[in-house]
């Protein structure tokens, strides 16, 4: 699948030399070779440029494929000291993925959007420190064991704490989920519903790839 700044670059390009071809058809008496010409050398100047100039930016950012925040989502749910327990869904800000020349995906960074998940809505919670320093985690690495199943480490940031992690993924298509269970003492996650604390925040991270899985240079 063609990337976009090809698609903007060529619709660019195609806009300007049609507009200054109409002006020079109606505004003036040149036959119509010359017209035909002066839009072929105007779209020329525009693309061949363009489109090197688009080539050079995708190799210098690297093979990236962009997550889609519409559909990506964090499912979490807390269990208290009662073991009563509260869940909710939480949305991603923004977040990419890496892949290597194999098509392989091996890392991505993510980073959500706090005040799109209902817990704000709960008590304390939206001037608490989770919600001044959002949740967000990146893949340092990732390796496929078998079709389908991943192994990624990285790191993940959540409040004023920053950890570590182990977990597996699976590949479904363009979507990748993972699960963590946090220990809410070890995080220093200190959400409190009325008078009981959380003790433990499982994550179920759903991540939806915006374009095909099949990068285009």
């Amino acid at each position: 699948m063609i990337k976009k700044g090809y698609v903007y670059i060529i619709v660019f390009s195609l806009f300007v030399a049609i507009g200054q071809t109409l002006k020079s058809r109606f505004y003036s008496n040149e036959p119509i070779n010359k017209i035909e010409l002066k839009f072929l050398t105007l779209l020329l100047t525009f693309l061949i440029p363009g489109l090197f100039l688009v080539r050079y930016y995708y190799k210098k950012k690297g093979n990236t494929l962009e997550v889609d925040v519409r559909k990506s989502k964090i499912s979490w749910s807390a269990v208290n000291e009662k073991k009563e327990s509260q869940s909710g869904v939480m949305f991603f800000k923004e977040g990419f993925l890496r892949i290597d020349n194999k098509k392989k995906i091996v890392g991505g960074g993510f980073l959500t959007d706090f005040e799109t998940t209902d817990i704000c809505n709960q008590q304390n919670i939206s001037n608490s420190k989770i919600a001044k320093s959002p949740p967000a985690f990146d893949f340092t690495r990732i390796t496929e064991l078998k079709n389908g199943i991943l192994e990624a480490e990285g790191r993940l940031r959540v409040g004023e704490a920053t950890k570590k992690i182990e977990t597996i993924v699976y590949k479904k298509g363009n979507t990748l989920t993972t699960n963590l269970v946090l220990n809410c003492n070890d995080w220093n996650i200190v959400r409190i519903d009325g008078l009981n604390r959380w003790l433990e925040l499982e994550l179920t991270i759903e991540i939806v790839i915006e374009s095909p899985y099949s990068p285009s240079i």
